[in-house]
C-alpha cells in the first residue's frame, strides 16, 4: 500500500515544479524529496517528473496522477487546518520577547490587535538581553522577538524592520533655558542630562553617537524607569533622550518639548524576527498582524 505522504510530496512538487521549494513547504529537507519521488515512480511503476532546466516538470503519466490526487489532498489539508484552526482558537500560545522598552507601544498595538481575534490565545511576554532572546528563540522558547542588531543568523527570518528616532525633551523651564533650535557638540548641557543606565540598550546607542562625534558625556541623573525618567523631566529636573513616539500626547500638549531640533541624531534600527523553523499556528495569525499594520 502507498503511504500516502509519498503523494502528498509529489504534489507539492509539481504545484511548485521545484524540488527545493517543496522541502521548504513541506519542513523536509530537499533529499527527503528527491527518495520520496523515487519510492513513489517505484510502487506506480511509472516516471512521473523530468528535470528542466528551472526546475522539473510532470510527465504525461505524472500530470494524469497529479490531477487525480490533487482534489484529495487539498481536501485532506483543509480539514488538518481547520483542526489546526481550532487548536490555535482554543488552546494556543504566544511568546514574545523583547529586548527594549522602545517598541513597547508597537508590541502592545499588535498584541490588543491579536487578543482581540483571538481571546482565548495565552500569550506569554519576556524582557531579556539580546543575547538570551536570541538563544530562546533558536531553542523554541520563543516564537518571535523583538531586539536591536543584526546579524540575525541563518535560522533566523526578520518579519519587519524599525526605526527609532530620539529627541531631546525638557519642560517650558529648560525650553526657555536652552531656546536655540541647534547646539555644538562640545557645547552639549551636560550638567542638566538625564540618562538610562550604562547597560541600557538606549544608553549604548546613546554613548556610540557622542563617541563617533569624539564627546565622551557624562549625567546628572541615571534611571532606567521611563516613568521617573519623564517625571524627572517634566518637573524640570533634567532634560532626556527619548523615544519621542512613546510622548506623542505630552508634546502636543506641552507638557514636554523638543529641545535642539536641529541637532542632527541618528535612528536606531530594531527587528522582528521569527525562527525559519518555527511550528507554532498561531505565529502565522500574529506575522499578519504585523505585515498587516500600518506602523
Amino acid at each position: 500500500m502507498t503511504n500516502f505522504n509519498l503523494y502528498r510530496v509529489f504534489y507539492y512538487v509539481v504545484k511548485h515544479k521545484n524540488l527545493t521549494k517543496a522541502s521548504e513547504v513541506l519542513y523536509i529537507s530537499q533529499p527527503a524529496v528527491s527518495s520520496s519521488i523515487k519510492e513513489l515512480e517505484n510502487q506506480v511503476g511509472k516516471t512521473l517528473l523530468e528535470r528542466k532546466n528551472k526546475g522539473v516538470e510532470p510527465t504525461t503519466f505524472g500530470l494524469l496522477l497529479y490531477e487525480k490526487i490533487k482534489p484529495e489532498i487539498e481536501n485532506l489539508e483543509k480539514l488538518e487546518n481547520l483542526g489546526e484552526r481550532f487548536d490555535v482558537l482554543n488552546f494556543g500560545v504566544l511568546r514574545i520577547g523583547c529586548s527594549s522598552s522602545n517598541l513597547n507601544q508597537i508590541v502592545g498595538s499588535y498584541l490588543r490587535t491579536f487578543a482581540s481575534a483571538f481571546p482565548n490565545i495565552k500569550i506569554i511576554m519576556k524582557r531579556a538581553s539580546e543575547k538570551e532572546l536570541k538563544a530562546m528563540l533558536e531553542e523554541n522558547q520563543l516564537d518571535v522577538i523583538f531586539v536591536n542588531r543584526s546579524p540575525f543568523g541563518q535560522n533566523f527570518a526578520c518579519i519587519k524592520e524599525y526605526e527609532i528616532k530620539y529627541n531631546i525633551i525638557g519642560n517650558a523651564d529648560m525650553k526657555n533655558k536652552y531656546p536655540d533650535d541647534n547646539i555644538r557638540i562640545c557645547d552639549f548641557p551636560e550638567s542638566d542630562l538625564i540618562l538610562p543606565s550604562k547597560n541600557n540598550n538606549s544608553r549604548k546607542f546613546i554613548d556610540e553617537f557622542f563617541e563617533q562625534q569624539n564627546k565622551h558625556i557624562s549625567s546628572k541623573y541615571e534611571l532606567d524607569n521611563y516613568i521617573m525618567l519623564f517625571d524627572f523631566v517634566k518637573k524640570g529636573l533634567g532634560i532626556a533622550f527619548v523615544n519621542t513616539e512613546f510622548y506623542k500626547k505630552n508634546i502636543e500638549d506641552e507638557e514636554v518639548f523638543i529641545l535642539f531640533p536641529k541637532l542632527s541624531l541618528p535612528t536606531r534600527k530594531m527587528h522582528c524576527l521569527i525562527s525559519k523553523s518555527s511550528q507554532n499556528p498561531t505565529l502565522e495569525h500574529f506575522v499578519n498582524i504585523i505585515n498587516k499594520s500600518f506602523i
